[in-house]
């Protein structure tokens, strides 16, 4: 080929194709050689420099750098950042993208209640449907007055926007103390939706921080006493409602030994784990539960990576 085709010629072959979009064929009919030759001609081309392919992921990816440190940082598979005027709908948007991209790999897909996982579910729609899924509550519901919010309503949200199927955990969230947990969590109609919820391929989850949990005491603990009893101490967020510490760990409380639904323990042994989480005061609760692999994949705003990243510094030095 070096004998037929010099360097002006793979700059004018590489010009034809590259700069006036021709085809291979319409070059070698111009050219007069055969197709295979053009081929050969525009590898040839690349590799001597002459032509130099670039993918600009920056343009749909413009915080790849932080991504590429946030994932190494925080012992990710994947992180995902947003910026836009509405942070809360950004993620959301994208966190429901991301779902869709995972369904075809998907049995069964636990999700957690929220704001922030209710905004997923009304921003997530897939061009096909997926009859073979399964969309799974990770816990009990929380009652009439917070029915948007509820894992159960959004896992109706989700399937019904593919066509999937659902289960729902016919329970509340909390019960009366650890002994009607124990007699709940043997009932078939709530362990067969539990041991669906283990099996999952994907759990979708928000995360809650330390100051979050006197909303959620106040509303089901209906004792003055019990309230302040319950051990806040050492708090640092919650997943699925279940609060954890410091190190990650699930605290042995009034709560968490009340609650209806999935582990921390279940949680860490689901395969992928999307948390969407955002927010100044979410930051020492997020990076918590990553360092501690309470989640895979982490969709969040640009302000939260940046809190993280600075986290993260502070913990080095701390």
């Amino acid at each position: 080929m070096s004998k037929l085709i010099d360097d002006n010629m793979l700059i004018e072959i590489a010009h034809m194709y590259y700069d006036e979009h021709m085809t291979q064929q319409q070059i070698a009919k111009k050219i007069n050689i055969c197709r295979s030759l053009i081929s050969k001609s525009l590898s040839k081309a690349r590799e001597a420099g002459i032509v130099e392919v670039i993918v600009h992921s920056e343009i749909i990816r413009p915080y790849k750098d932080i991504e590429e440190r946030l994932k190494k940082i925080l012992k990710l598979k994947s992180v995902c950042i947003c910026n836009a005027d509405n942070q809360s709908e950004a993620i959301a948007k994208e966190a429901a993208k991301l779902l869709s991209s995972k369904l075809s790999r998907c049995k069964y897909i636990v999700v957690s209640g929220g704001e922030t996982i209710k905004s997923v579910a009304n921003h997530f729609s897939p061009a096909i449907n997926y009859p073979n899924v399964t969309f799974v509550a990770a816990n009990g519901g929380l009652g009439e007055t917070h029915w948007s919010t509820d894992a159960n309503n959004i896992c109706i949200t989700l399937a019904q926007k593919c066509g999937a199927q659902h289960l729902q955990m016919y329970a509340p969230v909390t019960v009366d103390s650890a002994e009607a947990k124990a007699v709940f969590s043997k009932q078939r109609f709530i362990k067969s939706v539990l041991d669906k919820a283990k099996q999952a391929d994907i759990a979708l989850v928000g995360i809650g921080n330390s100051l979050q949990w006197s909303n959620l005491e106040n509303i089901f603990f209906q004792d003055e006493k019990e309230i302040q009893s319950s051990d806040k101490n050492g708090v640092c967020g919650d997943m699925c409602y279940n609060y954890f510490d410091k190190n990650g760990e699930w605290i042995d409380c009034a709560w968490n030994n009340r609650i209806i639904g999935l582990h921390l323990d279940d949680i860490k042994k689901i395969p992928e784990v999307v948390c969407v989480a955002a927010g100044a005061q979410k930051t020492e609760s997020i990076y918590i539960a990553s360092q501690h692999h309470l989640f895979t994949t982490l969709v969040t705003d640009l302000d939260t990576a940046k809190n993280l990243l600075s986290y993260y510094t502070k913990d080095l030095f701390d």
